[in-house]
C-alpha cells in the first residue's frame, strides 16, 4: 500500500513536495502581484476594466452584459469574456441538473440540437440586455435565464 498512488494520480506530499509547494505558492502571489499591477496601469484606456472585477460582486444584468460584450483586445477582455462564459456555462449546467433530478422540473429553456454557440448566445445576450434599459437592472441569473427562455423556449 505505501508508495500506491492515490486517487487521480496524486501522491501523498513528503516533507520535500511541502517545501516545493511552499516556494511555488510565494512565485505565484508574486505572480499575481505583478499581474495586477501591470492589468491596473493598462485598464484605464478598456472598456472594461479591472474595477469591473475588484471591490464589487455581479450585481446586476448590466455587468453581466459588460463582461459578454467585452473585446478580446481590450486590455482585460480575454478575462472579462471567459467570466462571462463561466458564469454562463455554470448556471445552466446548475439549471440542467437541477430540472434532470426534479420530479417537476421548470424547464426554463430548452437547447436545440445541435447546440446554440456559446459565444454567439452570449453577445446575444449582452444586446438583449443593452437594449432595454429595465434589463440591465435585473439580477444576472434571472435575465440569462429570461433571455434563454425567450430564446429557446420548451415545446415550442
Amino acid at each position: 500500500m505505501a508508495g500506491e498512488d492515490f486517487a487521480l494520480g496524486w501522491r501523498p506530499m513528503g516533507s520535500q513536495s511541502m517545501e516545493r509547494t511552499k516556494k511555488m505558492t510565494k512565485f505565484g502571489q508574486l505572480l499575481a502581484a505583478t499581474a495586477l499591477a501591470l492589468g491596473t496601469a493598462t485598464a484605464a484606456s478598456a472598456a472594461v476594466t479591472l474595477q469591473d472585477y475588484q471591490d464589487k460582486l455581479l450585481t446586476s444584468a448590466a455587468d453581466l452584459a459588460d463582461l459578454c460584450a467585452a473585446k478580446p483586445d481590450d486590455s482585460i477582455g480575454t478575462a472579462a469574456l471567459n467570466f462571462c462564459h463561466g458564469y454562463a456555462r455554470g448556471a445552466v449546467a446548475l439549471q440542467l441538473q437541477r430540472d434532470a433530478a426534479s420530479r417537476r422540473p421548470m424547464n426554463l429553456f430548452c437547447f436545440p440540437t445541435p447546440s446554440p454557440v456559446p459565444s454567439t448566445t452570449l453577445a446575444a445576450f449582452a444586446a438583449w440586455v443593452k437594449a432595454d434599459p429595465a434589463r440591465g437592472g435585473l439580477k444576472p441569473l434571472d435575465a440569462l435565464f429570461q433571455f434563454l427562455n425567450e430564446r429557446f423556449p420548451c415545446g415550442k
